[in-house]
């Protein structure tokens, strides 16, 4: 995300030119998971040219911090109030939170 030229009023983009040549060999993402729910920029292209807002984001963690290596754990991120909730099954493994309001 780049803030234009031309002063305080001027747009913010995502994605500009001059950033494409710095950024081509920085993958976006998660590897295999190619949805709104796994990457922050196509959750906030729905909210905002759709108009559907994120339930939450999935975080993942990777083997050694590697992308290229396998993915370790992966959990909810929650919109506040709400919080990742343990419902079942494997810990390392999203399906098994669910997002929950504070109690």
């Amino acid at each position: 995300m780049g803030h234009c030229s031309g002063g305080a009023d001027a747009p913010w983009n995502i994605g500009a030119a001059y950033l494409a040549k710095v950024m081509k060999n920085i993958p976006a993402g998660v590897p295999g998971y190619n949805d709104r729910y796994h990457d922050a920029i196509l959750a906030l292209l729905a909210w905002t040219e759709n108009g559907t807002a994120p339930d939450y984001l999935v975080g993942t963690k990777f083997e050694d911090d590697d992308r290229s290596r396998a993915v370790v754990r992966q959990r909810p991120i929650c919109p506040y109030p709400q919080r990742a909730s343990y419902v079942s099954g494997d810990v390392n493994v999203a399906s098994s939170w669910t997002c929950t309001s504070k109690n």
